[in-house]
């Protein structure tokens, strides 16, 4: 059977500490851009649908995803997402928790290209006790967004830990992603 070690006291103030200041940069962003007279408005979106990966990794995780934050501009927005994808393979959760930047092209156009990257920590939550607490999650992305709906491709990697055996080596699951969705 397989152990799980515990968070640690250190992970987790790392969490806590990178998150404030994740916060505390989207309120600066805010602020500067309040200041020289822009309007911010309310940013949100969601999103649903497959990383591809490996045969090693379970082919294809669904994953469902939520941002929200700031629009600065009909091209700018800044935003805290949060996750979802199950890993078949593995029999595990694993649960992204980030920061999204996203650029959107041509904003005359009906059908709009766009980049986003993602970049935070991730926490695995699995079906036995077999996996550590995870690190670090980066998903750039290029899109097409009409209207409200989007669709995107991009790349994503997660870092985990395993603990069954002494080394507690350290692992990327990485997989090219597929997804659909709707901004707000």
């Amino acid at each position: 059977m397989l152990k799980c070690k515990k968070c640690t006291t250190e992970n987790i103030n790392l969490i806590k500490s990178t998150m404030k200041r994740n916060i505390l940069a989207i309120i600066l962003l805010c602020l500067v851009n309040v200041a020289y007279g822009q309007v911010v408005e309310y940013h949100a979106e969601w999103d649903a649908g497959v990383n591809i990966s490996s045969p090693y990794d379970g082919l294809a995780s669904p994953t469902i995803n939520t941002i929200h934050g700031v629009r600065f501009s009909d091209k700018v927005s800044v935003g805290a997402g949060l996750g979802v994808t199950y890993n078949g393979y593995n029999e595990c959760a694993l649960i992204p928790l980030y920061v999204n930047a996203k650029y959107i092209f041509l904003p005359e156009k009906k059908i709009r290209p766009f980049v986003s990257a993602d970049i935070g920590y991730s926490a695995m939550l699995p079906k036995e006790d077999g996996y550590a607490f995870a690190g670090l999650y980066f998903s750039p992305s290029i899109g097409l967004k009409k209207g409200r709906f989007k669709f995107q491709i991009g790349y994503t990697a997660q870092q985990w830990r395993f603990t069954y055996n002494s080394s507690g080596s350290k692992y990327i699951s990485s997989a090219g992603h597929i997804r659909f969705g709707m901004m707000f």
